[in-house]
């Protein structure tokens, strides 16, 4: 068995972090393009600062977060009744969404994905230049309907983000404790220009998470790996290049 690496961009950063992870024995490095994870958490010491407009990588120092605290959920008092009363309510709200509102968003989804005016207008958004985005982009973006139980897939992924939000910051204290503990180097790649996912984000995650490397790419927008390959390339390659001396 070899060594993996694991790349996520966007919603898939999530994806790509739980199976990093979970393979974290074997995973070379984590790369995170556009990485739709919220930074939350607290910065390593010497990172307490604005971050950085610059290019280039994050403190590696492994203390990521500090004084551990211990939060007690669903403990004794009106505190811990009050949360656990939340946690119910939050999964009531997720099986209701189940039953109700997933048939309505499936039929929905559906649609949207056939449709080349919708993919047009939402990657002219993404990209930094909308007018680049041509028939074939569109084309591959709208083949994900031939992948057996993806409408549904993306529908729970979405409706589990919601509801499970604060799985998102685990991931990233998850990730950050990784990092510090182990080999595994981390990347995040981001175009400066973009709309959907701020870069901002993407620089504090950078000097959250120890030994990270943090690069943006000029005049590019959410999707680096199409509107700037051949840049992207370069900066992935350089970074596993340098991993391995």
């Amino acid at each position: 068995e070899g060594e993996a690496i694991f790349v996520g961009h966007s919603m898939g950063a999530l994806a790509a972090s739980y199976a990093a992870l979970e393979m974290s024995d074997r995973t070379r490095a984590l790369i995170l393009v556009a990485p739709a994870l919220r930074a939350t958490g607290p910065l390593p010491p010497r990172q307490r600062t604005t971050a950085s407009s610059s290019k280039g990588s994050s403190s590696s120092d492994s203390n990521v977060n500090g004084k551990k605290k211990t939060a007690m959920i669903g403990g004794v008092g009106p505190g811990g009744r009050r949360g656990l009363l939340a946690r119910l309510v939050l999964l009531l709200g997720e099986r209701v969404s189940l039953l109700i509102i997933q048939p309505f968003l499936l039929l929905v989804l559906r649609k949207l994905v056939r449709s080349k005016a919708f993919w047009q207008r939402g990657l002219a958004t993404a990209w930094y230049a909308g007018d680049k985005v041509d028939h074939e982009v569109v084309d591959g973006y709208r083949k994900a309907k031939l992948v057996q139980g993806w409408d549904v897939g993306m529908v729970r992924f979405v409706l589990a983000a919601i509801f499970h939000s604060e799985s998102n910051a685990a991931t990233v204290a998850a990730v950050a404790e990784a990092a510090a503990k182990t080999n595994i180097k981390v990347l995040i790649v981001h175009g400066e220009q973009d709309r959907i996912v701020p870069p901002s984000n993407s620089a504090r995650l950078a000097q959250i998470i120890p030994n990270c490397t943090y690069r943006r790419i000029p005049n590019c927008g959410h999707n680096p790996q199409e509107e700037a390959s051949e840049e992207f390339i370069d900066i992935v390659t350089k970074f596993l290049s340098e991993k391995e001396e």
